[in-house]
C-alpha cells in the first residue's frame, strides 16, 4: 500500500472576477481527514471503498495520486502542512507528540501558519475539528484582535465506551467496546463497533464524547434519534458559514477526525460492507523477514497479531477492515454535506476546494516509516545503519528489499545522499 497522504484538489470555476474585492479573490474550503489512506474510489487503495462524494469532487478537479505525507504521524505532518516547514528542517518528527508541541519548537514557533497568513491578507478565517495535533496552539490563531477569526467545535475522537470512574485519570476510564477482544482493545482507542451497539463496561452503560477532553454523555436512541457525532458537528459548522453573507473572502478549514480510531460510526455505514464479502489487501507472510530490525513497528504488529489470535481464520482482520471502511464512508458523507452546501451557496463559483489527509493508515500490509522517495524508488535508512530499498515499478507492495543487491548500489547511493542532505547529515 502506498504510504501517502491522499490529496484531492478541486478548483471550481472562478467567474465574475471583475468587481468587488470578495469577487476578485477566491474563497478557500480546506478539509483535512485523519489517518485516511488511499482507500477511496479511484485512488488505488481498497477496492471496496465507497466514497461517492469524494469521487464527484475528484471528477471536477485534480487528483494527486503520488503525493506523500511529510511524516507518518499526526503531529509532525500537520505542523509541516500548516507552517510549510519540513520535519527535517524543524526537527519535529513526532517523538512524544502529545508533549512536543509544534508551537514550542525552536523553529516552528517563529512561523506564521496558513490560517494566520490568510487573515493577515484580509481573509476571514473559520476553523473546526482537528487542525493541529490535539489542536495544540490552534485556538489562539483564530482568536484574533481584529475579529477576523472564528473557531467552532474542537478535536473530539468520540464516541467512547466509558467506565464512569475517573479516579485513575481519563485514559484509564476509556475502554474498548466489550465486543472487541481484550488482547486488541488495550485502550479506549483500540476499538471498533457500530454506534448502534450501546456499550456497557464496569456497569456503566452508554457512549460519551470528549469535547475539550471533558466527558459529555452521548444520547443515542436510534440512528435517526441521537446527538450529532463530532464530525457531524464540524460539518455543520462549515455548512453554517457557507450559508452566511460575507463581505470578505474566507478560508474555512475543517478537520474531520474519522477514519482515526476508535472506529465507531453508525450502523448504516457498516451495512455497506457485508463482513463475508470483505476483501483483504495484498499480504505476504513473513514480509518483515528482510526488513531492517529497527523498522518492524512492534505496536502495529501487536495489534495485527491480536486480531489473528482472537478470531477464527481471517475474521478479525475482516472485521477491522469493515470498521475502517465504514469510517471512511462516514467521513465521505460529512464531506458530501459540506460540498452540497457549497454548491447551493452564493460562493459556488468562487471557491477553491482542497481535501487531504495528514497521513495514511495500514490495513495489515506493512508499517509506516520515515523515508525518502523518488518517482520509482523508496529508500530507508535507520539510525543503526540498516537499509531498505524498493522499486515501486515492479514491487508496489514493498515485499522485496533490494538494499543488499549490488545491481542497485548506484540507486541506493544516490538516495542515501538525498536523505542525508535532507536531514542535514550529508558530508
Amino acid at each position: 500500500m502506498k504510504t501517502l497522504a491522499t490529496v484531492i484538489v478541486t478548483i471550481l470555476m472562478i467567474q465574475n472576477l471583475i468587481g468587488a474585492e470578495k469577487q476578485r479573490r477566491p474563497n478557500v474550503l480546506f478539509i483535512i481527514c485523519d489517518d485516511l489512506n488511499d482507500s477511496l474510489e479511484g485512488m488505488g487503495g481498497h477496492p471496496q471503498a465507497k466514497t461517492p462524494n469524494l469521487s464527484r469532487l475528484a471528477a471536477e478537479g485534480i487528483r494527486f495520486t503520488n503525493a506523500h505525507s511529510a511524516a507518518p504521524a499526526c503531529g509532525p505532518s500537520r505542523a509541516s502542512l500548516w507552517t510549510g516547514i519540513y520535519p527535517h528542517h524543524s526537527g519535529l518528527y513526532g517523538h512524544s507528540q502529545g508533549q512536543n508541541r509544534w508551537h514550542n519548537n525552536p523553529t516552528l514557533k517563529h512561523t506564521k501558519p496558513l490560517f494566520e497568513h490568510f487573515a493577515d491578507n484580509g481573509y476571514r478565517i473559520y476553523g473546526a475539528g482537528k487542525l493541529f495535533h490535539e489542536n495544540h496552539g490552534t485556538k489562539p490563531l483564530f482568536n484574533r484582535s481584529d475579529g477576523l477569526g472564528t473557531f467552532g467545535y474542537g478535536q473530539d475522537y468520540g464516541p467512547f465506551a466509558f467506565t464512569g470512574d475517573m479516579s485513575k485519570g481519563l485514559s484509564k476510564a476509556l475502554k474498548a467496546h466489550p465486543d472487541v477482544p481484550k488482547q486488541f482493545g488495550i485502550t479506549g482507542f483500540n476499538s471498533f463497533a457500530s454506534v448502534d451497539t450501546i456499550p456497557e463496561v464496569v456497569g456503566n452503560k452508554g457512549w460519551i464524547l470528549l469535547p475539550e477532553r471533558k466527558v459529555k454523555p452521548f444520547r443515542y436512541n436510534t440512528e435517526q434519534d441521537r446527538d450529532p457525532l463530532p464530525d457531524e458537528i464540524t460539518a455543520n459548522f462549515g455548512i453554517d458559514v457557507l450559508q452566511q453573507d460575507h463581505n470578505k473572502p474566507f478560508l474555512i478549514t475543517l478537520g474531520i477526525v474519522r477514519p482515526h480510531a476508535p472506529w465507531h460510526v453508525p450502523q448504516s455505514h457498516f451495512d455497506k460492507f457485508p463482513l463475508d464479502e470483505i476483501k483483504k489487501p495484498p499480504y505476504l507472510e513473513n514480509d518483515l523477514d528482510d526488513c531492517a530490525d529497527g523498522l518492524a513497528q512492534r505496536y502495529g504488529k501487536f495489534r495485527f497479531e491480536a486480531l489473528k489470535n482472537n478470531y477464527e481464520g481471517d475474521e478479525g482482520w475482516r472485521r477491522w477492515m469493515q470498521a475502517y471502511l465504514a469510517c471512511v464512508s462516514f467521513a465521505d458523507a460529512q464531506i458530501g454535506r459540506v460540498l452540497d452546501a457549497l454548491e447551493q451557496s452564493q460562493y459556488a463559483d468562487n471557491t477553491i476546494v482542497v481535501v487531504t489527509s495528514d497521513h495514511g493508515f495500514h490495513m495489515g500490509e506493512k508499517d509506516q516509516h520515515f523515508t525518502v522517495r523518488s518517482r520509482d524508488w523508496r529508500y530507508i535508512l535507520t539510525r543503526a545503519g540498516d537499509e531498505e530499498l524498493y522499486d515501486h515499478r515492479t514491487d508496489p507492495n514493498e515485499w522485496h528489499n533490494l538494499a543488499g543487491n549490488p545491481e542497485f548500489s548506484d540507486v541506493k547511493a544516490t538516495l542515501n545522499q538525498s536523505l542525508l542532505s535532507l536531514t542535514g547529515r550529508a558530508n
